[in-house]
């Protein structure tokens, strides 16, 4: 503080004098807290909002207080340190901006007090189409295709895009529709099948998109045929009649493109359908004879192929005559149709009687293996 004396004196000779004193404290004025705005601000449904008010004051008074007004419904401002917080939901979403305006007070008498306003703007956040998936697909080639992919967005941010890769050769995908035509060419059997992935954007900045992914089988056509017919004989067997295991392999593979049961006449002569035509590796089998493996062509129209004659003796269907044959035989040696433990695996030659017939045709094939299709 400042000592301040004053003198007063008179006119007179000599003059009087009368003095005062007193002191003058100087203070600095109280002044308002300094608040930073932290600028407009933009979120979605969901956020978690943690925005910290900045505010300082020179005032030796006690601390600052907050309050705000304007806010979405599910966020506040904490009174005493001013962080707006919580979590934004559906009911907080609004066409329009929130004018948001927050007041610092510092804690002095009289208060002062500061404001700020900005805006907030709680948009629904864009979500990625929804796309339906039209699962695994199988065609030929030649097929005529017409594929829909279905998808739908909620956002109104204008048409949705589609992209595909991995189709087929000879398919497209319409970028504005999802629509997949074309015509599957030849030869593209041989990349089959194909990993298909299909992208769906929408139009919103930034755009989201969603894939889906899906297989693509690609076959030759069937042909349509009169009949593959196949000749078959049972060694030492009367009749050839019955069940034949019958299997089509491509040339080099080991797996069949056909695996089918077909029931031959007495005569040994079956037939089947629906063979597509090519070469193949022609595997025939009898429930108790070992393998044989032919090649064939089959063409459009009729094929007729004659395998021969089957060895006899696989009685445990194993393809290969060997000593559990020769134990289940002799368990049912001796024994006809209808006598208890009769077991016609080991009636080699078809006569309804396990006998020394049977035998002789088991010794003249033991240690004997089927026939196998190359894998080469």
């Amino acid at each position: 503080p400042y000592t301040v004396q004053i003198n007063v004196a008179d006119g007179c000779d000599p003059p009087l004098v009368s003095s005062v004193t007193f002191t003058w404290t100087i203070t600095l004025p109280n002044l308002a807290p300094e608040v930073t705005s932290p600028g407009d601000q933009v979120s979605n449904v969901g956020d978690e909002i943690a925005l910290q008010i900045a505010a300082q004051d020179d005032a030796p008074c006690t601390g600052l207080s907050y309050e705000a007004t304007g806010l979405p419904a599910s966020l506040s401002i904490d009174p005493g340190t001013g962080l707006i917080s919580g979590t934004l939901l559906e009911g907080d979403a609004s066409e329009t901006a929130y004018q948001v305006q927050v007041t610092v007070a510092d804690g002095c008498q009289p208060p002062l007090a500061q404001s700020i306003s900005f805006t907030w703007t709680v948009e629904t956040p864009n979500v990625a189409p929804e796309v339906t998936s039209p699962g695994d697909q199988a065609s030929e080639e030649g097929d005529e295709i017409s594929l829909q992919i279905v998808a739908t967005d909620d956002e109104d941010c204008g048409a949705l895009s589609y992209t595909a890769l991995g189709l087929p050769a000879g398919l497209s995908i319409d970028e504005a529709s999802g629509l997949i035509t074309g015509t599957i060419e030849k030869e593209t059997v041989a990349d089959s099948p194909y990993d298909v992935t299909v992208t769906v954007a929408d139009a919103c900045d930034p755009a989201l998109s969603q894939e889906i992914s899906f297989s693509w089988a690609v076959t030759t056509p069937v042909i349509g045929l009169d009949g593959l017919t196949i000749t078959a004989t049972l060694q030492n067997n009367a009749t050839h009649g019955g069940d034949y295991a019958v299997k089509l392999y491509p040339l080099g593979s080991n797996v069949p493109t056909y695996d089918l049961i077909l029931s031959a006449d007495n005569s040994g002569t079956m037939t089947t359908t629906g063979i597509a035509a090519g070469t193949y590796q022609l595997a025939v089998k009898f429930p108790n004879s070992l393998q044989v493996v032919v090649q064939v062509t089959v063409e459009e129209g009729s094929t007729t192929v004659d395998v021969g004659e089957l060895p006899m003796g696989d009685a445990n269907n194993d393809n290969v005559v060997s000593s559990p044959d020769f134990s289940l035989m002799g368990a049912t040696y001796n024994r006809s149709v209808g006598s208890p433990g009769y077991d016609g695996r080991a009636d080699f030659n078809g006569d309804d009687v396990v006998s020394a017939a049977d035998f002789s045709i088991l010794i003249s094939n033991f240690n004997r293996s089927g026939e196998v299709p190359s894998a080469n």
